[in-house]
């Protein structure tokens, strides 16, 4: 936002979304495709540049090694749940 001459207030007004939208993405919880897309919109960019896709937690991501017709070895990652008890 800083690189834009944003601050919270105004990207709010902006993006048309709600201060309990934009107080969510702060502290990293989930809001609607419609706040992201509308914040998009606002900032004439990519999804992807506002938000990070990470793992859930007590997850973890384990390599998992195939054998592929087309090649000789194809490596995939697999992701596990750790199960708690």
């Amino acid at each position: 936002m800083i690189d834009c001459g944003l601050n919270k207030t105004l990207l709010r007004d902006k993006a048309g979304v709600s201060t309990n939208a934009i107080a969510k993405m702060g502290k990293g919880e989930k809001v609607s495709m419609d706040v992201l897309i509308k914040i998009c919109t606002a900032l004439d960019c990519n999804i992807g540049d506002i938000i990070d896709v990470l793992p859930p937690k007590n997850t973890k991501v384990v390599n998992l090694c195939i054998d592929h017709p087309t090649r000789d070895l194809h490596c995939d990652a697999k992701k596990e749940q750790s199960v708690h008890t």
